[in-house]
């Protein structure tokens, strides 16, 4: 017998997205509703994210932009839309 779990989220339990610079390792994070458009550099060191004007630029903006729409425009509809997350658990510490 083979047992399988499965995680799934509902746009509407996104709160916040997490950037993670890869320069400085800081991690912040920005209330959905909030962040509509990429930040351009991290808020800690400055390092440079994603240029102006890009096509990196445009879809993170349209992907972020889209995230509390949806969730808005899922409300009272006749159907659920969940995003099916892979949950790979830490491994303890020996």
């Amino acid at each position: 017998m083979t047992a399988e779990v499965k995680y799934f989220l509902d746009l509407g339990d996104i709160l916040a997205v997490r950037l993670e610079c890869g320069e400085c390792h800081v991690r912040s994070s920005f209330p959905v509703t909030k962040l509509t458009r990429m930040r351009q550099s991290c808020p800690h060191c400055n390092a440079d994210w994603v240029f102006p004007d890009t096509a990196a630029e445009k879809t993170i903006n349209a992907f972020l932009a889209s995230l509390s729409r949806a969730a808005e425009m899922l409300q009272g509809q006749p159907f659920k839309l969940s995003l099916e997350v892979d949950y790979k658990q830490a491994e303890a510490p020996i």
